[in-house]
């Protein structure tokens, strides 16, 4: 977290330097992640999270706007330390570490050219991994059969510099979205097989804000 906060902040100041590398298109991207709904209910706090992205972008002569594929990875870290709280229970709420692998591709907007802002926009796929503080097993996805899971990316991107970006990004997906009996979950055993509904495990869709500073080579 003070790597990245500090890896930022010397992009922050180097944008507002003059660059005489040629944009090819191709970029790369680090920031900061901040946990919101299914997410930091997992997490129990917000702040404290960080993300890196590679993409490369195009405008295709046919659309007018701009596209970009990409490739990220972000960490939403659990709070190390809950109050009067068992650490071994299976039952919420705990703590956990989010960690995901996303793909996607976003359409960027600029509706005025005057303004130095660009409307983001575009579907995403994530691989995420959950795993539960101070021991035990790590949180399964979905009994559904997928690893990846859809989401959705929307945000505004500022143009700091000729090569340098500032997007603030807000990214929703989904992770457990069924209603799941207890009996599946390890340790506990229910003869009823009764749907429970857990909090923020079952059903669970994470979301997290991201603010991001963007290099284009």
């Amino acid at each position: 977290m003070k790597i990245a906060a500090g890896i930022l902040g010397s992009v922050l100041t180097l944008a507002g330097l003059p660059s005489s590398a040629q944009d090819t298109g191709y970029c790369a991207s680090l920031g900061l992640t901040a946990a919101q709904g299914s997410s930091s209910t997992l997490t129990r706090q917000t702040w404290g999270g960080e993300t890196l992205e590679f993409g490369y972008r195009f405008t295709p002569k046919e659309l007018g706007a701009t596209l970009q594929p990409y490739l990220g990875w972000a960490k939403l870290p659990g709070k190390s330390h809950l109050d009067n709280r068992a650490t071994d229970s299976l039952w919420g709420p705990n703590s956990y570490d989010l960690t995901c692998w996303r793909a996607g591709i976003d359409l960027r907007i600029q509706p005025l050219e005057s303004l130095p802002i660009t409307i983001i926009t575009g579907p995403s796929l994530h691989n995420w991994k959950v795993r539960r503080l101070g021991g035990g097993a790590d949180v399964p996805q979905a009994g559904d059969g997928r690893a990846v899971k859809l989401g959705w990316r929307l945000g505004l991107d500022y143009t700091l510099a000729k090569q340098w970006n500032l997007a603030l990004l807000f990214t929703q997906s989904e992770w457990r979205s069924e209603q799941k009996t207890v009996d599946t979950w390890p340790g506990y055993i229910d003869q009823d097989k009764t749907p429970s509904y857990i909090e923020g495990l079952n059903p669970s869709r994470p979301a997290y804000f991201t603010l991001m500073a963007t290099y284009r080579f």
